[in-house]
Formats: structure tokens, C-alpha cells, sequence
């Protein structure tokens, strides 16, 4: 019994220390009432990112990998890596927190970011369909208390409501398709589903429950049709919540997404070439993938809010990375595809949450996230036109930024996935969407950099704290750019068998 409680510590000790991490906010926050909003934002963010610093120390000195409790919760190379880029793009988050005054209760809002990280831990740590279910409600939950809680923003609880009723129902379809795959499967446990789940890949009720858990997956990364939530809650969030929506929460949901459907489902793959299509998740994910670079491109062409563009673009990036998701599984080298899915949504998030960490710093100035206000940006401020540059070039996939290589990788593996290219029609309309989406990345540089800023505006200086979250991610972007397999390699060092 004694061992079973040590090797609880060891798998759980990350998600222990962020727990504490957020009780010890809660505290500072009561403790420093009375004094100034600054003082009490920095010391809930410092004893935040204490704990997100001792999490990543635990996870790094920490040896110890294999399944517990029947794969209830599992720690691997890959797993470890993963939990190291959500714990990086919730440290980056919280350094944002503390940049300007998005709720009233400092240490409230710290813990509650805490709180969604914890849960986005637990999703990349089981392969079991109970405790995944429930750590991806604490991670939305927690999404949904932090929507709510902008003071800058009135239209945040509306936001929040919405986001809070579309997300309970994408959870009640979800938990309905996860039980009826348990009740064909007769097992909670990932692979202990795939052994069982083969025979019934024809049946009703096994194609009924796919669908169901592709609406609450297709909820969770912001794909269509599931994604009309994502566009109010990217403007009336508070900034640092909605880059750990676009980051943290996207990196877990996708690989929480390759990890079921590669480890539970294997036989109820399908095909998705056009001429050799056959019923399952490949050929849905497919479709889902063209209604998400359709609609998020079409959608983000119009926008004239900063966030909601990257709202309309968060759909897209889902597109591009649900195109390698219906070629998991097939071709020659199906580790490669998962690595490159991975790689894409991990180098994805890094750049929306730069491109957040940029509003966030205007917004702290006092600059609105409307691009009519970010006219002759370059000239106010050069470190924030220099930055915003290279996440946007890497969001739309510019060599040799990182954004160009994950596409590169995805498309790909695409292409080589079903036999004689059968997926080759999902790349040409994902390269297609691409360069369209050029053209709205580059209207935001055409802004900041080419437009004439109004004679009256004042100098805009960035502070510390996302300055140094920005020159964190733009040095990662330029540099898994130049050199991709440091990322790449890593990745696909963890799914070796």
C-alpha cells in the first residue's frame, strides 16, 4: 500500500506543486488586500510561477516513467515533454497576468489559471477514459470562471456564458459517446478498448459514439462547426486567459485527441482517400479539418478586432492540424504523423501566445486591440512591431520561422499516408487556405508598420514581465525554425517504442 501512495506522489507530483502553487495564491491574495493592484498581482504572479518552476524541477529530476493503476496515469518521455510545453505556456500566461489589471482579485484569478493548468496536466498523463473526461472539465471549467472574470471588458460574463452553455453541451455529447465505447468495450483503459472496439467498427452505435466524441474534441481545439464560442471569449477574456486557451488548452487537446484515437480506436480508423473512402474517424476528422479552414480563413478576413482574427485563425490552425490527425495511423511511419501533428500544435501555440502577449502588453499601455489603433505601430514602439512580425509571419507559415515547418511536416505526412496519395486533395485545400491566409496576417503589418500613426499618439513602452515572455517565444520561434529537429527530434524520441 505504502508503494502504491509513493508512486501516486511521483506521477501526481507536478499537479501536487501547481495545487499548492494556487492555495499559496489564494493566500497572498487575502494577505495583501489594502495594498496597490501592483503589488498584489506581482506576488500572486512570483508565487505562481514558483510553482510552475518547482513542476517543470520535478519533471525534469524525476526518472521514473511507466503505467499506474492501469493506465490511469501514465509518465513517458513524450508525456514528460509535453507537460514541460504546458507548464512553459502557463508560466507565459501568468507572467501576462501580472502585466495589467484583468480582475479584481488578483489572487483569485492566479489560482483559477492554476487550476486550468492542473487540468490540462491531467490530460496528457492517463490513458483512461474516466479520469480524461474529468480532467478536461477542470481544465473548462476553469476557463469558463477566468472568461468571466475580465474587468476591462463588459461583454466578458456574456462571453463566459456562452462559452460556459456550448461547452456543457459539447461535454454532455462527449461523456454520452465515451460510455457508449465503454459499454461496447467493457474497459475504461485506452488499449484495452482497442482490442475489444475492432469487431464493432461497423456498428451503429460504435459509428454514433465516434461522432459524439468528435463533437467534444472538435469543441475543445476550436474546430468547425464547433467553434462559435471562440471568437467572443479571444476579445472578451482577459488576455492572459485567452493565450492559455489558445496555447496550453490547444497543445493538450490535441495530443489528449492523437493519443485516444491512435491508442483507443485504431480499428475504426477508415480511410479518407476520395477513391477508397471508408466510415470512420479519418474520413470525419477530413471533413472537419476543409469546414475549419473554410470557415476560420473566410472568417478572420473580415475582422478588425486583433483577437478576434486570431480567434478566426485559432479555427483555421485547427483545420491544418486536423488534416494530419485523419492520416494517424496509416502509411509506412505512423509515428512520424503523430510527431508532426504534435510538432504543429506545440509550435502553433507558441506563436498565438506571443501574438497574445503583444495585445496583452498594448492593452497594459492602453492601447485597444482595435487595428485601427495599432496604426504606425513600428514607429510607438519598435520592440512590439519587431515582435508582432514574427509571430505573425509564423502563423501564416513564412519560412524559416517555425510556423512554415509545421506546416511543411503535416502536409507531408498527409500526403504520404493513404496509399497512391489518397489524401492528397486535404493538402492542396489546406495549401490553398494558406495562402489566403497571407493576406489578413499581413494586413496586421501593413498596420503597424506601413500605416501613419495618428500626429498625437504617445511613445507605447512595453513592461518587464511581457517583454520577457516575448523575447522568450520569439526566440523560440526563430530558432525551431532554423534549426526544426530540435523540436522534431525530441518528439519523436518519445514515440519510439
Amino acid at each position: 500500500m505504502n508503494s502504491v501512495y509513493g508512486d501516486l506522489l511521483k506521477y501526481l507530483g507536478a499537479e501536487a506543486l501547481v495545487l499548492a502553487a494556487a492555495l499559496a495564491a489564494l493566500f497572498v491574495g487575502l494577505w495583501s488586500r489594502g495594498r496597490p493592484a501592483a503589488t498584489r498581482r506581482g506576488l500572486a504572479a512570483a508565487v505562481a510561477l514558483a510553482g510552475c518552476g518547482a513542476a517543470a524541477a520535478w519533471l525534469l529530476l524525476g526518472r521514473f516513467q511507466g503505467t499506474l493503476l492501469d493506465g490511469m496515469l501514465t509518465m513517458g518521455p513524450l508525456t514528460r515533454w509535453v507537460k514541460l510545453i504546458i507548464l512553459g505556456m502557463g508560466a507565459g500566461a501568468l507572467c501576462l497576468a501580472a502585466s495589467g489589471d484583468w480582475a479584481e482579485s488578483a489572487g483569485e484569478f492566479v489560482a483559477v489559471m492554476l487550476l486550468a493548468l492542473i487540468g490540462l496536466l491531467l490530460m496528457v498523463s492517463t490513458e483512461n477514459l474516466l479520469l480524461a473526461f474529468l480532467a478536461l472539465e477542470l481544465a473548462s471549467l476553469s476557463l469558463y470562471i477566468l472568461t468571466a472574470l475580465n474587468g476591462r471588458c463588459a461583454a466578458s460574463l456574456e462571453a463566459a456564458l456562452k462559452y460556459f452553455f456550448y461547452g456543457s453541451v459539447c461535454a454532455g455529447f462527449l461523456l454520452f459517446g465515451l460510455s457508449l465505447l465503454y459499454g461496447l468495450a467493457g474497459s475504461l483503459q485506452f488499449r484495452a478498448m482497442a482490442s475489444s472496439l475492432g469487431r464493432w467498427a461497423d456498428d451503429p452505435a460504435a459509428l454514433a459514439a465516434l461522432a459524439m466524441v468528435a463533437v467534444g474534441f472538435g469543441f475543445k481545439i476550436a474546430a468547425a462547426p464547433f467553434y462559435s464560442w471562440a471568437p467572443d471569449v479571444y476579445q472578451a477574456a482577459p488576455t492572459p486567459a485567452a493565450a492559455l486557451i489558445a496555447s496550453g488548452s490547444k497543445v493538450a487537446g490535441v495530443f489528449l485527441l492523437a493519443r485516444f484515437f491512435v491508442e483507443a480506436l485504431p480499428g475504426m480508423r477508415g480511410a479518407g482517400a476520395l477513391t477508397e473512402a471508408a466510415s470512420g474517424w479519418a474520413p470525419l476528422w477530413a471533413v472537419l479539418a476543409v469546414a475549419s479552414m473554410t470557415l476560420g480563413n473566410l472568417g478572420a478576413l473580415a475582422q478588425r478586432s486583433f483577437k478576434r482574427l486570431l480567434a478566426y485563425s485559432a479555427v483555421a490552425h485547427a483545420g491544418y492540424m486536423l488534416v494530419g490527425v485523419s492520416a494517424l495511423g496509416a502509411g509506412d511511419e505512423p509515428s512520424q504523423t503523430t510527431a508532426a501533428v504534435l510538432y504543429y500544435a506545440i509550435t502553433y501555440a507558441l506563436a498565438a501566445l506571443g501574438a497574445f502577449g503583444v495585445a496583452a502588453a498594448l492593452e497594459a499601455a492602453g492601447c485597444s486591440d482595435d487595428l485601427s489603433r495599432w496604426a504606425g505601430l513600428s514607429r510607438r514602439s519598435p520592440q512590439a512591431g519587431v515582435f508582432l512580425m514574427i509571430f505573425m509571419l509564423s502563423l501564416a507559415g513564412v519560412p524559416p520561422l517555425v510556423g512554415f515547418f509545421g506546416k511543411f511536416y503535416v502536409f507531408r505526412s498527409a500526403a504520404a499516408a493513404e496509399p497512391r496519395l489518397g489524401l492528397l486533395w486535404l493538402v492542396i485545400v489546406g495549401a490553398g487556405w494558406s495562402a489566403v491566409s497571407l493576406y489578413y496576417y499581413l494586413r496586421v503589418l501593413k498596420q503597424a508598420f506601413v500605416a501613419a500613426p495618428p500626429e498625437d499618439a504617445p511613445p507605447i513602452r512595453l513592461g518587464a514581465a511581457p517583454t520577457a515572455v516575448l523575447l522568450v517565444a520569439a526566440a523560440l520561434v526563430v530558432l525551431w525554425g532554423v534549426a526544426p529537429d530540435l523540436l522534431l527530434s525530441k518528439i519523436s524520441a518519445g514515440l519510439a517504442p
